[in-house]
């Protein structure tokens, strides 16, 4: 694609309402790398492995006052010599609008770890605003008086800004997943970090400006009139803006995004499988981001920049026909040549725009597998600023069916600008494209005419049963003990015996002394000490020796105690350790 069309600013511009670029494509699970682009958490628990946008694009135009139809959208492929009319007219006061290209350059998306995911970005962007712009005036200067209007009209500008810029996006992206696989309350969370490149900018501001545009014979033009006009346009000429312009730097910034996804997962279990990165594991997702947070700087440009004072007296005539083909550029050689138009001291040297912020909100229910709904709401900063990039407020429910390779939704939209409009995205293998007024173009009439289309692939994560050698519940990439079965506990190797006695250690009672298992693990008692265990010790309670079982002598006469009828005194066994009895006691035992 040699030649971007799109956003042609200020009076020979297209202008339109911001909506949210790739509508419908953005709420799928399969967006791969550019699921970045719209939150980027999404680089972590991707559907792929890896993942390679080629070129993606999605240019948008539209206004809050006139209508397009189908043919409109599909015209000269959005160039902005068919469209300009069109978009930046309108039928009075308050012409509020914006266009915009957006381009997804060549960027990847890996896995850096189980519960990491970086991605590494690229993205090319025009988007001009115009805000508060008399529309029955825009029509006169970018038709040079050709349009069929009724004259004569008065026109009261008190400040209307026309703006439009362009930059590219380097930006590096981490996702990471902060709660364990297994629970059913998931959370994630991810920062972009962006180097902006300002290609250009261009930039007309209307102060005061109050008259009225008559026609006659020489044409037709502005008479009556006072005001003040601010103009840039850093080099550029955004009517036959080549690709190549975009690696023509003239301002540079830093911005960033931020964002944070929770899943509820009440009831599947994909504990069976090495990964459970082939399918989504939600009933119900709710994601926040910030979007384009920063600012780029820009120079003025010495040639192409100024401040007038208007002034065309009541009688006399500043033709429009003077602004027939010219572009952005070629504006302040108009206003130079002028006596109507005194040059006044520029403004400073350089300046900076700010990126159009938003907030966006989304929440996403699985109705039945494959088919989900999708509610969004982005809710914009304000922007007070003279030349600050600008959005507005939208709310979009998208119904959608998918699976890996497929998909299909059905964006429905109301924008504080262009108000309801509907529309389709489609997804088959690598390519998507879609549209979110097609069916509002069709059957009726649109403010926006929008249209996508994009390749992208990648390795999708299949779907991979887990192995169990030892057939233990305890599967192999989390068995300690593949060949062994065992317990989880212990990581799938048995409950260990450290004394090697036969019972293991939560059996064991004495884990390092090996003992038998009636005792718990333990050895034999002995109670008294003595060295003869209980179990052959006849007087486990008293010390004694292995000669009489554990039993005491304490005479010595070996005869032990139990069985001794005068313990105390050696005898002889004879009289069961007694003494020889002297029954008649005169000194000669029996």
């Amino acid at each position: 694609m040699r030649k971007v069309y799109l956003c042609t600013l200020m009076m020979a511009a297209t202008v339109g309402a911001y909506a949210q670029s790739y509508p419908g494509y953005r709420t799928s699970n399969y967006t791969g790398v550019n699921g970045v682009f719209f939150n980027p958490a999404n680089a972590a628990d991707s559907r792929s492995r890896w993942d390679i946008n080629l070129f993606s694009i999605d240019g948008y135009a539209g206004n809050n006052q006139n209508s397009l139809s189908f043919k409109d959208i599909t015209k000269s492929s959005f160039n902005s010599d068919s469209l300009k009319s069109k978009l930046l007219s309108g039928s009075g006061g308050d012409l509020n609008g914006l266009a915009r290209v957006d381009i997804f350059g060549p960027s990847v998306l890996f896995n850096a770890g189980a519960r990491t995911g970086v991605a590494f970005t690229t993205r090319a962007r025009i988007f001009g605003n115009a805000r508060d712009v008399d529309g029955k005036l825009a029509r006169a200067v970018i038709d040079a008086g050709e349009a069929k209007d009724n004259y004569p009209f008065n026109f009261a500008e008190q400040k209307a800004i026309l703006n439009s810029a362009a930059w590219t996006e380097i930006g590096a992206s981490v996702g990471q997943i902060l709660t364990p696989s297994k629970s059913h309350h998931f959370v994630k969370v991810g920062l972009t970090l962006k180097y902006l490149a300002g290609v250009a900018d261009a930039y007309m501001r209307m102060e005061n400006f109050n008259g009225t545009v008559n026609t006659g014979g020489s044409g037709t033009y502005i008479t009556n009139a006072t005001g003040r006009v601010f103009l840039n346009t850093t080099d550029a000429n955004f009517k036959d803006y080549d690709f190549g312009d975009f690696f023509k730097f003239n301002g540079h910034g830093f911005g960033g995004d931020v964002g944070v996804v929770y899943e509820y997962r009440p009831n599947l279990d994909f504990s069976k499988f090495e990964n459970d990165r082939f399918a989504n594991k939600y009933k119900l997702k709710i994601s926040i981001a910030a979007l384009d947070i920063g600012e780029i700087k820009f120079n003025e440009s010495s040639n192409q920049s100024g401040a007038y004072t208007m002034n065309v007296p009541a009688g006399q005539q500043f033709l429009l026909s003077q602004f027939k083909d010219k572009s952005v550029k070629d504006f302040k050689g108009v206003l130079d040549a002028s006596p109507y138009f005194t040059p006044d001291a520029t403004v400073d040297n350089s300046y900076k725009i700010s990126l159009p912020t938003s907030f966006q909100f989304n929440v996403d229910y699985l109705i039945v597998k494959g088919l989900y709904a999708n509610a969004n709401a982005q809710i914009t900063t304000s922007k007070t600023g003279n030349l600050n990039l600008f959005a507005w407020n939208s709310y979009t429910v998208t119904p959608r069916w998918e699976v890996s390779k497929f998909g299909v939704a059905l964006p429905i939209n109301y924008s504080e600008l262009t108000q309801w409009n509907a529309g389709i995205s489609l997804r088959a293998g690598p390519v998507f494209l879609g549209s979110g007024s097609l069916w509002t173009a069709i059957f009726d009439k649109s403010k926006q005419a929008d249209l996508h289309i994009g390749i992208r692939f990648g390795l999708q994560a299949k779907k991979k049963l887990r192995k169990d050698t030892d057939q233990d519940g305890i599967y192999d990439n989390e068995d300690s003990c593949v060949t062994v079965p065992g317990v989880a506990r212990y990581n799938g190797c048995p409950i260990p015996d450290t004394d090697g006695d036969g019972v293991n250690d939560e059996m064991d009672s004495c884990r390092t002394v090996p003992g038998l298992a009636k005792y718990n693990g333990c050895p034999i008692p002995d109670r008294d000490g003595d060295g003869v265990n209980d179990e052959i010790d006849e007087c486990p309670d008293q010390p004694g020796s292995g000669q009489f079982k554990g039993c005491p002598d304490s005479d010595g006469d070996g005869i032990p105690d139990k069985d001794d009828k005068c313990p105390t005194v050696p005898r002889v066994p004879k009289y069961q350790g007694c003494p020889i009895p002297d029954r008649d006691r005169d000194g000669v035992n029996v």
